[in-house]
């Protein structure tokens, strides 16, 4: 793999984005391998936990801006086949065999909020921050949405989707976006901690509660193809490629006031 990271030790898998210098952005190779990794800790009879990660200074900065730019110019077809891996892979994440953490390193934007809210436990370090950009791009939310409203609720997903407000550790503790806070210098120790816990139960009775627990939450059947045609509809509006375009050209778009 390129763009993941896979490790694996006494039970435990270690799925690490790594793509630091672009802030570990989603883009179809990093999906495409991210779902090869899910399906290998879903095989794996031994497998118990799995940890996502992030290479670096963040977490996940959300979807890569060259490969949104570049969907923009895809036919209606290819551009729904193209947010459906997203789709398909969130809800892969969400319904792991396996109980899931995500160790939050550092910020996450978008769709790494995305990833974040599919894992079973949330382990952050007090540094990272959280902001969904989509709106700021004219872009939708569209296939992260269903994750996020299960873990925050719709009434806060309405205010920091809408608003597009930076999250600051405090707030994301809050909401329920994430379980724990630790000081960035005692993550590992803290998810190490967290790990021998967990891994005083029972295994199959586990991955038996977590699939009750996924259907007792109504995403087990999710309908992704429904929010992927969501997401590709939106990316070729007028609003989607302004915002882009006006990223691009280190420019505020043609909807914010300039004075």
């Amino acid at each position: 793999m390129n763009t993941v990271l896979c490790d694996y030790n006494d039970g435990i898998y270690r799925v690490t984005l790594n793509r630091p210098d672009s802030a570990n952005a989603l883009n179809p190779e990093m999906i495409a391998e991210l779902h090869d990794a899910f399906d290998t800790i879903n095989l794996d009879p031994n497998s118990r936990l799995m940890v996502l990660s992030g290479e670096g200074k963040y977490f996940c900065a959300g979807a890569d801006i060259n490969w949104l730019k570049e969907s923009m110019q895809l036919e209606e077809d290819e551009n729904v086949n193209d947010a459906l891996q997203l789709a398909n892979l969130l809800k892969k994440l969400n319904s792991l065999t396996v109980t899931t953490m995500a160790k939050v390193n550092g910020s996450a934007f978008g769709g790494g909020i995305g990833l974040i809210c599919c894992c079973d436990r949330v382990i952050a370090a007090e540094s990272a921050e959280y902001t969904f950009s989509e709106t700021l791009l004219g872009l939708l939310p569209a296939t992260i949405l269903p994750y996020i409203v299960n873990s925050v609720g719709v009434k806060q997903a309405r205010n920091i989707l809408l608003s597009s407000c930076v999250i600051n550790a405090e707030m994301a503790s809050q909401i329920g976006m994430v379980h724990e806070v630790v000081k960035d210098e005692l993550l590992d120790e803290f998810l190490n901690s967290s790990l021998s816990r967990f891994k005083l139960t029972a295994p199959d009775i586990t991955k038996v509660l977590k699939n009750e627990l996924l259907e007792l939450e109504g995403l087990k059947d999710l309908d992704v193809e429904r929010t992927a045609k969501s997401l590709a509809s939106v990316r070729r509006r007028k609003e989607a490629i302004e915002g882009v375009n006006a990223f691009f050209q280190k420019r505020k778009a043609g909807w914010v006031d300039k004075s």
